[in-house]
């Protein structure tokens, strides 16, 4: 073997040696507060720091010509639900040059646990970390940081308060509160008990709601067989309590059941207290999707069975409210389903019989449950329209904008092209071939923005400019007996100027005038505004029904040339529309909801004053589940 043969051997095997000899370590550890409430959903960041500011390096360097100098920042990784950190690979210490140097960590939780219960957005700083083996546990690292709860003391402060959604703190004594799953059997507040962990598994695994003995689903009890397994029948039934001043009767059906052994019968009298609620809470997250079902039927009387579905917002003292209702009239049993979004600030669910009204009446109940369809592996085997924001199968080119895993019905997408500087089409409904955008400019995608067009009005005073998406031909709303559930989006620049302008993006029955021209417009409308004239500084979520109109703050502060992604998902079955604003649900409302109209698509600039104004779009959605 010739000797430059020889030598190039001997420096491929070092360079093999100088590899194996820089290692990096797999980092573990999970991330709580004092008390053990994780930092679920936080993002963990770090930097290396050297010695003198110098750029660090890897030893030994196996590419001296190129240099092997390292990135300095952590990649960001976002914990998991019980703070642990996840797929977190890094160079270990003893690899780097100059000696000394060490990581930095940092992890930030927002919005954090909301006031008064909790501290809001936190965020936790260790130095001097120094990272070393083939894996390594950090947990002891972030011991100090700010607690999430506001609740620091032991006794019944714990056992009565839930702080986040999945977790509460529960007593532990003299050394005061420590965090731990809702389960059976720890109280949440008077008459509230928290959600069998083991039943969320079981009803994961199913995926579906099981009415057999108990537990049955997330509502003990709920088909109200218990009580006859050891011969006894105890009102009210196990897992339910009545509501304060109850002037019902109820009882039980063994003999002709919806299923099992029995069913419940409530017989209330005109005008009487007659509800019975579960004393199980499941729960949940804001914008998840709730479905529930219940066996109904009126044995006497005129007014409807009646079950619903209630919640409880994150406050003190605990208050909440109806999320939905199911009714029946009929006199035999029907199997009734119903789904709605959970808001924001709620963190639990319960189901309610509500039975009772102006005169007397009996009905009767059976094979109760609810489940969180967000949070299950997999949904009912009955289709249902997507209701909330699903990412799925398709995907929207540049936009990034989410739509249906599994579309029931009709979509539609309407996006601008450059390359043809003319709209392009995609999906079974069709856009409105209609729009007004003086001066446009077209403008080719970047890497922060897709292709997109400039619109400009002109210069006399409310000179309205639009560009259309879906028709009221192929557009409309539906009842909770016919739902169409429509969902709608757009990409875009709703204004690169807030003073003397009105902006829309808005489905509406009316025209595009009759819209641009106005803070309430007449008709039927659901859609996003920001208007000067109405002393708008944030985002308004808007919903008209037959020219009454209700305008709710998203939150979302406006800025001039910003872009962003508004979303609308509605449920008529509710009925509710949930608005969203880059992902992130602002608003859930059924005030001023128009059921069964037909509705037109626009993005709309109107001017003010003689000036002209500008916006820009790049892409819409839409969806309807006929």
């Amino acid at each position: 073997m010739e000797l430059k043969q020889i030598l190039l051997l001997f420096a491929l095997l070092a360079a093999a040696g100088v590899a194996q000899a820089q290692t990096r370590t797999l980092v573990t550890g999970t991330i709580t507060d004092p008390h053990g409430v994780p930092y679920g959903g936080a993002v963990l960041s770090g930097v290396l720091i050297s010695p003198g500011g110098q750029s660090p390096s890897l030893t030994p360097c196996n590419n001296p010509g190129a240099g092997c100098q390292i990135q300095q920042a952590v990649p960001p990784t976002t914990l998991g639900p019980a703070g642990q950190i996840q797929g977190l690979s890094l160079w270990a210490n003893a690899s780097i040059l100059p000696a000394g140097t060490t990581y930095t960590f940092t992890v930030t939780l927002s919005p954090g646990v909301l006031p008064p219960l909790g501290t809001g957005p936190q965020s936790c700083t260790v130095a001097g970390v120094t990272i070393a083996g083939a894996t390594q546990n950090i947990s002891s690292s972030f011991t100090s940081c700010p607690s999430l709860t506001t609740i620091t003391s032991g006794g019944g402060n714990c056992s009565t308060t839930a702080i986040t959604a999945g977790y509460l703190l529960q007593s532990n004594g003299a050394s005061g509160c420590v965090a731990g799953p809702i389960d059976n059997g720890v109280t949440i507040a008077p008459g509230i008990i928290g959600l069998d962990e083991a039943v969320v598994s079981e009803i994961a695994s199913l995926g579906t709601l099981p009415f057999e003995s108990e537990p049955s689903g997330n509502v003990e009890n709920g088909d109200f067989d218990e009580p006859f397994f050891g011969g006894f029948s105890p009102i009210p039934p196990p897992g339910w309590a009545e509501a304060g001043g109850f002037t019902g009767t109820l009882s039980y059906n063994t003999t002709t059941p919806y299923n099992g052994s029995a069913s419940l019968i409530d017989t209330c009298p005109a005008s009487g207290v007659c509800s019975v609620s579960s004393n199980h809470f499941m729960s949940v997250n804001p914008g998840d999707v709730i479905q529930a079902q219940c066996a109904m039927r009126v044995d006497s009387g005129t007014v409807p069975a009646s079950c619903a579905i209630n919640y409880l917002l994150n406050s003190s003292p605990l208050t909440g409210a109806q999320l939905f209702a199911l009714t029946t009239s009929s006199a035999s049993f029907v199997l009734v389903t119903g789904t709605g979004i959970v808001p924001p600030g709620a963190y639990a669910v319960d189901l309610t019989i509500n039975a009772g009204g102006a005169t007397a009446s009996t009905s009767e109940y059976d094979a109760m449950n609810m489940i969180d369809l967000t949070q299950v592996s997999s949904p009912p085997p009955a289709p249902t329209p997507c209701v909330g924001i699903c990412t799925g199968t398709l995907t929207l080119n540049g936009s990034n904008l989410p739509i249906p895993s599994a579309v029931y019905g009709r979509w539609g997408r309407l996006a601008w092209s450059h390359i043809n500087d003319t709209y392009a089409q995609s999906g079974d409904i069709q856009f409105n071939n209609a729009s007004s955008c003086l001066s446009a400019t077209t403008n080719s995608a970047t890497a922060g923005l897709p292709s997109y067009e400039g619109c400009t009005t002109s210069g006399t005073i409310n000179s309205t400019g639009y560009v259309n998406g879906a028709s009221g031909q192929d557009f409309h709303t539906g009842t909770a007996a016919n739902p169409t559930n429509v969902r709608l989006a757009d990409y875009g620049e709703l204004a690169a100027s807030l003073t003397n302008v009105r902006t829309w993006f808005a489905a509406s029955d009316q025209t595009q005038s009759t819209v641009g021209l106005s803070d309430t417009p007449a008709g039927n409308l659901i859609g996003f505004r920001f208007s000067s004239t109405a002393s708008d500084t944030t985002y308004k979520a808007v919903m008209c029904a037959s020219s009454t109109c209700n305008a709710i703050s998203t939150g979302v502060t406006a800025v001039a040339g910003a872009w962003h992604r508004f979303e609308i998902v509605c449920n008529d079955t509710v009925p509710s529309c949930a608005f969203y604003i880059d992902g992130n649900l602002t608003v859930v409302s059924g005030t001023d909801y128009p059921s069964n109209v037909a509705l037109s698509i626009f993005q709309i600039m109107d001017n003010t004053t003689a000036v002209a104004q500008s916006w820009a779009w790049a892409e819409m959605y839409y969806s309807t589940a006929q």
